[in-house]
């Protein structure tokens, strides 16, 4: 299967022609060789311990999870859970999470902490909007399936939840806007998806201001003009 040529960048590393590559070997715990870098030594001196049920947990005050410490939980899967992506030169680990039967694709994580689409054949890394209409038919879902779906796999792997806040949503929500997407996006909205800044400003570009925005609008300038 032929896409269109593009450079992703994995850590220092750039990595030419990734997109839709043919050719793909598939192979299960192998990794490529790499150099320790700073951000490595960083993850080993915060790496988290087994927890007895194997499952790592965050700390219940933890919110947000950095690039780092991301890597550093990763660290922690067994080689022989990880798939890897093959070209040429380079060797992608990667974790399976959610399957789009749809697209016969699944979303995943590279040990990079990068999420990723594969799919026979492929891999996009869904770090720019244009990417990501590779994964649209979640949105044809309720987002609260989707969610349990992500946490489902995530838990099968032992991996703690908190990486569920990691993934991308708003772009994904941004690029099916771009895509006229509308009413899978709404869809979201009202079943309870935060609008941001952003996503109120691309449907106010478009002439449309949907109601859960228009609420969440409303509620904002009431907070910000309470005293």
């Amino acid at each position: 299967m032929q896409g269109v040529p593009c450079t992703i960048f994995l850590g220092e590393i750039g990595v030419q022609d990734l997109s839709w590559t043919s050719g793909v070997i598939w192979c299960f715990g192998k990794s490529a060789p790499r150099n320790e870098r700073n951000e490595d030594r960083y993850a080993k001196q915060h790496s988290m311990p087994n927890s007895s049920q194997g499952i790592r947990h965050e700390p219940k005050n933890s919110v947000m999870i950095n690039k780092n410490r991301l890597k550093a939980i990763l660290k922690k899967i067994k080689a022989a859970d990880y798939q890897c992506f093959e070209t040429d030169k380079h060797s992608i680990r990667w974790l399976p999470i959610v399957k789009i039967e749809e697209t016969d694709g699944t979303v995943g994580i590279s040990s990079e902490g990068d999420w990723v689409f594969v799919k026979k054949g492929g891999m996009k890394i869904l770090n720019q909007i244009e990417n990501f209409f590779v994964i649209h038919p979640l949105l044809r879902q309720k987002r609260t399936l989707v969610i349990q779906q992500f946490r489902a796999g995530l838990k099968n792997l032992g991996l703690t939840e908190v990486i569920i806040k990691t993934f991308p949503f708003d772009e994904l929500m941004m690029s099916a806007i771009n895509a006229q997407r509308v009413n899978q996006v709404i869809d979201w909205l009202n079943d309870g998806y935060p609008p941001n800044d952003m996503i109120a400003q691309a449907f106010s570009k478009r002439g449309t201001i949907p109601s859960a925005i228009r609420r969440w609008q409303n509620e904002r300038i009431e907070k910000i003009t309470q005293i």
